[in-house]
């Protein structure tokens, strides 16, 4: 929780209540009784000089809690058309700045005890709050000690902090009812094996003649049958494949070499035919 300049800001009108008493005088009583207990108070008739309004803002936004003093002269100030009003200009500012959640409303005169009569903005911040009463002089005294053990109370129990976002995510993290979201783990699956699992499966060869088609469960083409023609049957067998290719070959290199030599007519001199060499076993392996 941050330092705080003062404990808490009193904020009230300075007319006369529905008896004829001067509200004033009594806040200030009860001010002094406050700051006999050790606490720090920012109350007008002490620190208000200079700028006004400047005075009364730096006094709410340092101050950890605000007291309310309510009269139907206060609440009809806060209701009023003049927003120049000091008791507006305050209510608003704590309302703003320290939230209901720290806000202390103190009824002054019998006739705001009933909550029904309270209206518009001033019930629509406080109406939700318990007040405390302080209608009778003659406790007086015994009020202002009692809340001054009140204010020290919730000094000593907030976690609150003084603007509004961070009233909400206090209040958020101590609410016993929220409901929890179990929010599933990432996936954590090895980026190859994601892509490989993607990846299409190549078809299986099938026996001749046949067709070789993708299993119904690969995930890249799931629906697709791929067929291959049957090959040749010339070429269905390895070996004979290769015993065909040698005697084509032979085939062709015999006739070649029976040309050359029959292709001669010179009668005075008959070259010698160059014998024609025959690829060894090894050598037949090594061109295919």
């Amino acid at each position: 929780m941050p330092k705080f300049l003062y404990h808490v800001f009193l904020t009230h009108d300075w007319g006369t209540d529905e008896a004829g008493r001067d509200n004033h005088a009594r806040v200030s009583k009860i001010n002094d009784v406050l700051k006999a207990n050790g606490l720090v108070t920012w109350f007008d008739a002490d620190r208000m000089s200079g700028n006004i309004k400047k005075q009364m803002g730096h006094g709410i936004e340092n101050s950890a809690l605000v007291a309310v003093f309510i009269t139907q002269r206060y609440m009809e100030k806060v209701n009023g058309a003049n927003q120049n009003d000091n008791c507006q200009l305050e209510f608003n500012m704590a309302g703003n700045t320290q939230t209901a959640a720290r806000l202390i409303p103190i009824v002054m005169e019998p006739r705001m005890k009933d909550q029904t009569k309270w209206k518009c903005e001033f019930k629509l911040t406080l109406g939700s709050l318990l007040y405390l009463d302080a209608t009778s002089d003659a406790n007086l005294l015994q009020f202002s000690n009692e809340l001054s053990t009140k204010i020290k109370e919730m000094l000593a129990k907030t976690t609150l902090f003084p603007n509004q976002d961070d009233v909400l995510i206090e209040a958020t993290k101590a609410s016993p009812t929220m409901d929890v979201v179990h929010v599933e783990p990432p996936n954590t699956t090895p980026i190859v094996a994601a892509i490989h699992a993607t990846l299409p499966v190549p078809p299986k060869k099938g026996p001749s003649g046949a067709s070789a088609v993708v299993p119904v469960n690969n995930t890249y083409h799931s629906t697709l049958a791929v067929t291959q023609p049957a090959p040749p049957a010339w070429l269905s067998s390895g070996g004979d494949r290769l015993r065909l290719i040698k005697k084509s070959l032979f085939v062709v290199i015999s006739a070649l070499g029976s040309s050359s030599s029959s292709s001669s007519t010179d009668t005075t001199e008959t070259p010698t035919p160059i014998p024609t060499p025959t690829p060894t076993p090894t050598q037949w392996s090594s061109l295919w």
